[in-house]
């Protein structure tokens, strides 16, 4: 009875507090309206590269010629050596080095391997794939004009197909991205920032709430708690819905996952959530407080979640600390499962630690409240007659 009293209160309560839904519901919303909006067409175009060309034949200008027609790459000019063009890239003038060896015309007419090497730093992910994808297109217009010339050198007998290697491209690019065929942002970043975003948002949103509340004596402590986890898990399935079935599917993002398996592991993570959102909750004292405190850690958070900078360049604390929010597990839980399409096995110790978390700010949330309702002079009180009974038996 006490439940569900305290459920109808929170629940007009909630209806009310017009801060709170426009967080938790139209924030994640607007995020999602807004934040890809950048990123839609997925490809970066004319990135300036530098071209060192020690060949210096017909062939390699051609090269040249069609690197700087495709719509990804631009040829800034001609590097008179491997130093200089170094130099240029390293204050940010060109993005890129292709190295064309002396003999490359020579070896393409007469079978052998020409081999092209391309430099450029590979952190830039989006850069450095729209620039190997120019200059691969660029090859590939190399390799008529290649053909040709090689049935003038060997006559009929290259026409008739005896020779294997003149019937195939001579210029060829083996490339296999396996998470990521796009070599774009969309399904690099934008799903697991996704998921950042809901639980941003749904913490905030919770953080305000718990504030907005007058703890007394009288609270019912673990009513209260679950009274919050229902109504918000209300906001939060459906939100999951719509990012993760839409959402996905509006931005082109890969999902791989089991229906079964996805909502599997995200109860469990909007069970750690909303555990999570509870102890913010019930910790800060003003609502303003929990804006602030998430805010302030979303970006650094995001760096240390694995999919932007690497785990093993964390500090070992700091890995050990991050792993204590519920957003670490999820984010490469979610990743591994919807992108990589990986099993539930594989990632059930995320789901373990996820579910331990959940109890563990639950309990954490409900000590916070019966510290915060325990009235002080009956703490006290409490204190002395504890200090006395211990001297008493000391003596005893």
């Amino acid at each position: 009875m006490i439940f569900f009293s305290t459920l109808k209160s929170e629940a007009l309560r909630l209806l009310k507090n017009v801060s709170v839904l426009t967080v938790c519901i139209l924030g994640p919303l607007a995020y999602f309206l807004l934040y890809p909006t950048p990123y839609e067409n997925d490809v970066v175009r004319s990135q300036k590269i530098a071209i060192i060309d020690e060949d210096n034949t017909e062939l390699s200008r051609s090269l040249a010629f069609f690197a700087n027609s495709s719509s990804e790459v631009q040829v800034r000019g001609y590097a008179t050596s491997l130093k200089n063009a170094q130099d240029l890239l390293e204050r940010g003038e060109i993005f890129g080095i292709l190295y064309i060896p002396k003999g490359f015309e020579r070896d393409s007419f007469l079978q052998s391997s020409p081999t092209l090497s391309f430099l450029a730093n590979s952190s830039y992910f989006l850069i450095y794939g729209s620039i190997v994808n120019g200059l691969y297109q660029a090859t590939q217009e190399l390799n008529p004009q290649i053909k040709i010339k090689q049935q003038i050198l060997y006559g009929d007998y290259a026409l008739k197909g005896s020779n294997h290697a003149l019937q195939k491209d001579l210029l060829t690019l083996k490339s296999s991205p396996l998470f990521n065929s796009s070599l774009g942002y969309i399904n690099y970043a934008l799903a697991a920032v996704f998921v950042v975003i809901l639980h941003q948002m749904l913490v905030v949103g919770m953080g305000i709430f718990g504030a907005s509340y007058t703890y007394t004596p009288t609270s019912p402590a673990l009513s209260l708690l679950f009274a919050r986890m229902i109504l918000f898990a209300c906001i939060c399935i459906p939100l999951f819905a719509f990012y993760f079935g839409f959402g996905f599917s509006y931005y082109g993002i890969h999902h791989h996952a089991k229906i079964s398996d996805f909502w599997l592991f995200s109860l469990g993570f909007i069970f750690s959530i909303l555990s999570f959102g509870n102890f913010i909750g019930t910790l800060v004292s003003k609502p303003y407080q929990a804006t602030v405190l998430v805010l302030l850690s979303s970006l650094p958070l995001i760096f240390l979640l694995g999919f932007i900078w690497p785990l093993e360049n964390i500090p070992s604390p700091i890995q050990t600390l991050v792993q204590f929010i519920p957003i670490f597990h999820g984010v490469n839980a979610l990743l591994r499962l919807n992108e990589m399409g990986a099993d539930f096995q594989s990632i059930f110790h995320y789901f373990k630690n996820l579910l331990s978390l959940g109890v563990l700010y639950l309990l954490l949330s409900y000590l916070v409240i019966i510290l915060r309702t325990w009235d002080k002079k009956d703490f006290l009180s409490f204190c002395k007659k504890f200090t006395i009974q211990k001297l008493q038996n000391k003596q005893n």
